[in-house]
């Protein structure tokens, strides 16, 4: 197995056979910007709004002085989450090409970097590559009369540049590296030794057989979540990687479709939504969001995101779990309900703290009382389905609970009526909930009612008696194989495996007519 991937590590280090690139003369020791698409609008801070595309070219040093060409896509805001984006071999920044606007709509600051060992992409010439003479350098590594790694090893330093660059630019927020193929053995690298929120890497491997181990000892020094991606004839290539990374958050990924690298992104639109799902696991959900207060009853005001579409004939409502937040329970699930057409709203209820890594806005603000109880938040629920019906007063609403919330979300749709249908992952009962357990409102709901509950809750006698009395009031259930407590069942990064029998029940559910 080895001997195959020292082999196929070679192949993918060699020179494409697309023309050898002329090296430019001179290095730019100083920024330099041009701006493609000018005239976009802009916001008040003078980046460019999400829903107008467009880019600048940014030339910055590395720390040996080369001059490093970019393509930066401004986000949402300075403070928004930073996509940054490194290519494959005999590749340039024209490799994310299509895929940073679709970030740059999601609100995220976006910068793909041609790094020095590279050639081209689908004409766009590796500028960084042309400075640093390696083109004349593949022509030897292809001939056999030197090794490709000394100046793959200076790329490094430039993706480094790349991130002191979004510093420069006062770019303060979470930052995701994404690599592909020997960009991703060094954003492994990245990871461990600089602050990030993420990595999402595509086709890494042990590709220098004189370091058989390079690859792996990194990834298990990584504290932050790490997407592992194969193609789909690489699990052998990818998988002994990936097994190394230890981080909780993380998942081992092999696409259906797609060659190698990066590029799968362009060969399959799932590879594209999981990639998405990740950056908004990593980052607490797209940033292009609007942070509003909402009235929610007994004089309390709760902090929520609205995310809008193009649409707004269906708006999901998306309440999360027992001490948690809605960053960080619904990030990653945020971007595949956009895709279908949904406006989101995700409040901070009270009965929340900052489990999944993502602090409690409205509990920060205002803390529980020393008696709280969960029956206490139900009122928050009814006011956020209030203030939709106040700015979206045609849509259709959806009610999404998890745990506690679970149970609430089916009293607010028994008190509310015109609640088009409701979602219960892992819905509570029992003596916690008191009068609000779950089954207690099963008789009074007119929507229809979906209930999930992973496969190791559905083995416990009392959540099997309340999947059958869902069943029994002529509502739907379903097992979650493989699952997580609450809508975590949804998340492949939490689950640890993809969850794509969950998700078809899921879209099945909230797109079938009524």
């Amino acid at each position: 197995m080895w001997s195959e991937n020292r082999m196929r590590s070679r192949r993918l280090l060699r020179r494409s056979a697309l023309g050898v690139l002329a090296a430019t003369a001179g290095v730019l020791a100083c920024a330099d910007a041009s701006t493609e698409r000018a005239g976009e609008p802009r916001s008040e801070e003078g980046t460019v709004l999400v829903g107008a595309p467009s880019l600048q070219t940014v030339v910055f040093p590395s720390s040996d002085g080369l001059a490093i060409t970019a393509d930066f896509y401004a986000g949402a805001s300075t403070h928004a989450a930073s996509v940054v984006l490194f290519h494959q071999s005999a590749s340039s920044r024209g490799e994310f090409r299509h895929v940073a606007p679709r970030l740059q709509r999601l609100g995220y600051n976006v910068l793909a970097v041609d790094l020095r060992w590279g050639e081209e992409h689908d004409g766009i010439a590796n500028e960084t590559a042309q400075r640093a003479g390696t083109p004349a350098v593949m022509d030897r590594v292809e001939s056999g009369d030197e090794s490709p790694w000394p100046v793959i090893d200076r790329s490094y330093e430039d993706m480094v540049a790349a991130l002191r660059w979004l510093d420069a630019q006062g770019r303060s927020g979470e930052r995701v590296a994404v690599g592909s193929s020997f960009s991703a053995m060094l954003v492994y690298r990245l990871a461990a030794e600089e602050d990030l929120a993420g990595v999402a890497a595509f086709s890494p491997g042990e590709y220098d057989e004189n370091r058989p181990r390079w690859t792996r000892d990194h990834a298990g020094l990584i504290k932050v979540p790490v997407l592992s991606v194969a193609a789909p004839d690489e699990a052998d290539l990818v998988q002994p990687v990936a097994t190394a990374v230890e981080s909780a958050g993380s998942l081992f990924y092999q696409a259906p479709a797609g060659r190698h690298g990066a590029s799968i992104l362009e060969e399959d639109e799932g590879n594209l939504q999981m990639l998405v799902s990740f950056l908004s696991h990593a980052t607490g959900g797209p940033p292009a969001r609007e942070e509003v207060e909402l009235p929610a009853g007994l004089g309390d005001r709760v902090l929520a995101d609205v995310y809008d579409t193009p649409g707004d004939s269906v708006v999901v409502l998306l309440m999360h779990q027992g001490g948690g937040s809605a960053r960080g329970e619904y990030g990653f699930l945020v971007p595949r309900l956009m895709d279908m057409g949904f406006d989101v709203v995700t409040p901070d209820l009270p009965g929340g703290g900052d489990r999944f890594g993502y602090p409690n806005r409205t509990l920060q603000r205002s803390p529980e009382a020393a008696d709280f109880d969960y029956c206490d938040a139900l009122p928050s629920l009814v006011g956020v389905v209030e203030y939709v019906r106040a700015i979206r007063p045609a849509a259709r609403i959806v009610l999404w609970g998890s745990s506690y919330s679970g149970a609430l979300v089916l009293h607010t749709a028994a008190r509310e009526p015109g609640i088009d249908r409701v979602l219960a992952f892992s819905p509570a009962d029992g003596e916690p909930m008191g009068e609000c357990g779950a089954t207690s409102a099963l008789e009074r709901i007119d929507a229809p009612v979906l209930a999930v509950r992973p496969e190791s809750e559905a083995r416990i006698p009392s959540v099997r008696e309340g999947l059958a009395r869902f069943a029994d009031a002529g509502h739907e259930t379903h097992v979650a194989a493989p699952g997580s407590h609450g809508s975590s069942a949804l998340n492949p990064f939490r689950v640890g495996a993809p969850v794509d029998e969950t998700w078809s029940t899921v879209r099945d559910f909230l797109t079938r007519p009524r």
